[in-house]
Protein backbone atom coordinates (compact mmCIF):
# COMPACT_ATOMS: atom_id res chain seq x y z
CA UNK A 1 0.00 0.00 0.00
CA UNK A 2 1.10 3.21 -1.48
CA UNK A 3 1.43 6.17 1.16
CA UNK A 4 -1.48 8.07 -0.98
CA UNK A 5 -3.60 4.96 -0.51
CA UNK A 6 -3.23 4.87 2.94
CA UNK A 7 -4.48 8.61 3.27
CA UNK A 8 -7.06 7.98 1.33
CA UNK A 9 -8.00 4.72 3.79
CA UNK A 10 -7.47 7.18 6.40
CA UNK A 11 -9.94 9.86 5.01
CA UNK A 12 -12.65 6.72 4.18
CA UNK A 13 -12.24 5.26 7.92
CA UNK A 14 -12.34 8.96 9.61
CA UNK A 15 -15.92 9.85 7.92
CA UNK A 16 -17.26 6.32 8.89
CA UNK A 17 -16.25 6.86 12.16
CA UNK A 18 -17.38 10.57 12.48
CA UNK A 19 -21.15 9.38 11.69
CA UNK A 20 -20.57 6.56 14.27
CA UNK A 21 -20.25 6.04 17.87
CA UNK A 22 -15.99 6.85 17.67
CA UNK A 23 -16.39 10.30 17.21
CA UNK A 24 -13.63 10.98 20.08
CA UNK A 25 -10.96 9.17 17.66
CA UNK A 26 -11.30 11.76 14.74
CA UNK A 27 -8.30 13.61 16.17
CA UNK A 28 -5.69 9.98 15.87
CA UNK A 29 -6.87 9.86 11.98
CA UNK A 30 -6.01 13.53 12.20
CA UNK A 31 -2.91 13.11 13.06
CA UNK A 32 -1.98 10.21 11.04
CA UNK A 33 -3.51 11.87 8.09
CA UNK A 34 -1.23 14.64 8.87
CA UNK A 35 2.12 12.28 9.44
CA UNK A 36 1.31 10.16 6.20
CA UNK A 37 0.69 13.72 4.11
CA UNK A 38 4.56 14.74 5.24
CA UNK A 39 6.24 11.90 4.24
CA UNK A 40 4.86 12.34 0.69
CA UNK A 41 8.00 14.95 -0.94
CA UNK A 42 7.27 18.65 -2.00
CA UNK A 43 9.32 20.55 -3.85
CA UNK A 44 10.33 23.43 -1.62
CA UNK A 45 9.30 27.34 -2.35
CA UNK A 46 11.61 28.93 -4.19
CA UNK A 47 12.27 32.84 -3.10
CA UNK A 48 14.46 35.63 -5.28
CA UNK A 49 14.54 39.03 -4.30
CA UNK A 50 16.50 41.96 -5.34
CA UNK A 51 16.67 44.65 -3.30
CA UNK A 52 18.92 48.13 -4.41
CA UNK A 53 20.48 48.60 -1.09
CA UNK A 54 21.95 46.46 1.54
CA UNK A 55 20.64 46.60 5.07
CA UNK A 56 23.70 46.95 7.02
CA UNK A 57 24.25 45.36 10.88
CA UNK A 58 24.45 48.59 12.82
CA UNK A 59 26.62 48.57 15.97
CA UNK A 60 25.29 50.22 19.23
CA UNK A 61 25.85 53.94 17.96
CA UNK A 62 23.30 53.08 14.94
CA UNK A 63 25.96 53.45 12.58
CA UNK A 64 27.57 50.79 10.20
CA UNK A 65 29.19 47.75 11.79
CA UNK A 66 32.56 47.97 10.05
CA UNK A 67 33.47 45.23 12.15
CA UNK A 68 30.69 42.84 11.50
CA UNK A 69 32.39 40.62 9.28
CA UNK A 70 36.09 40.20 10.44
CA UNK A 71 38.45 36.97 8.82
CA UNK A 72 42.32 37.68 9.13
CA UNK A 73 43.58 40.89 7.93
CA UNK A 74 40.11 41.70 6.29
CA UNK A 75 36.86 43.54 7.88
CA UNK A 76 33.63 44.98 6.66
CA UNK A 77 29.74 45.50 7.16
CA UNK A 78 27.19 42.07 7.01
CA UNK A 79 23.94 42.47 5.77
CA UNK A 80 21.48 41.35 7.88
CA UNK A 81 18.68 40.45 5.15
CA UNK A 82 20.64 38.67 2.46
CA UNK A 83 24.20 37.61 4.44
CA UNK A 84 26.42 39.03 1.69
CA UNK A 85 29.76 40.76 3.33
CA UNK A 86 32.25 43.17 1.97
CA UNK A 87 35.84 44.24 3.10
CA UNK A 88 36.16 47.64 3.58
CA UNK A 89 39.52 47.98 2.21
CA UNK A 90 39.57 44.92 -1.24
CA UNK A 91 35.99 46.21 -2.32
CA UNK A 92 35.48 50.29 -1.09
CA UNK A 93 32.02 50.16 -3.29
CA UNK A 94 30.78 48.08 -1.29
CA UNK A 95 27.94 50.06 -0.56
CA UNK A 96 26.93 50.27 -4.39
CA UNK A 97 26.06 46.79 -4.95
CA UNK A 98 22.83 45.28 -4.90
CA UNK A 99 21.10 43.11 -2.23
CA UNK A 100 19.92 39.88 -3.71
CA UNK A 101 18.14 37.10 -1.42
CA UNK A 102 17.73 33.91 -3.11
CA UNK A 103 16.08 31.18 -1.18
CA UNK A 104 14.49 28.17 -0.55
CA UNK A 105 11.26 27.59 2.08
CA UNK A 106 9.55 24.37 2.96
CA UNK A 107 6.24 24.48 1.11
CA UNK A 108 4.24 23.35 4.81
CA UNK A 109 5.80 25.29 7.32
CA UNK A 110 7.51 28.16 5.59
CA UNK A 111 10.89 28.12 7.59
CA UNK A 112 14.10 28.38 5.85
CA UNK A 113 15.23 25.19 4.00
CA UNK A 114 18.93 24.85 2.71
CA UNK A 115 19.89 23.80 -0.70
CA UNK A 116 23.30 23.36 -0.45
CA UNK A 117 22.79 20.73 2.34
CA UNK A 118 19.99 18.75 0.86
CA UNK A 119 18.44 17.10 3.40
CA UNK A 120 15.28 15.18 2.66
CA UNK A 121 13.19 16.27 5.44
CA UNK A 122 12.50 19.92 6.95
CA UNK A 123 14.45 19.86 10.35
CA UNK A 124 11.19 21.95 11.63
CA UNK A 125 7.94 19.99 10.83
CA UNK A 126 9.59 16.39 9.39
CA UNK A 127 8.11 17.16 5.68
CA UNK A 128 9.67 15.63 2.50
CA UNK A 129 11.87 17.92 0.53
CA UNK A 130 12.21 16.95 -3.17
CA UNK A 131 15.09 18.58 -4.49
CA UNK A 132 15.01 16.92 -7.98
CA UNK A 133 14.09 20.32 -9.89
CA UNK A 134 16.29 22.34 -7.89
CA UNK A 135 19.91 23.50 -8.94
Amino acid sequence: MTIKETIEALWFYKEKLYNGIFKDKIAAFDVAIEACEKQMPKRPKHIHEEHKKHEWKKDRHGNIDLWAFEYEYHNGPQCERCGESYCEHCDPHYDSKPCVVDKYVCPTCGKSVYSFKKKSFCEYCGQAIDWSDTE
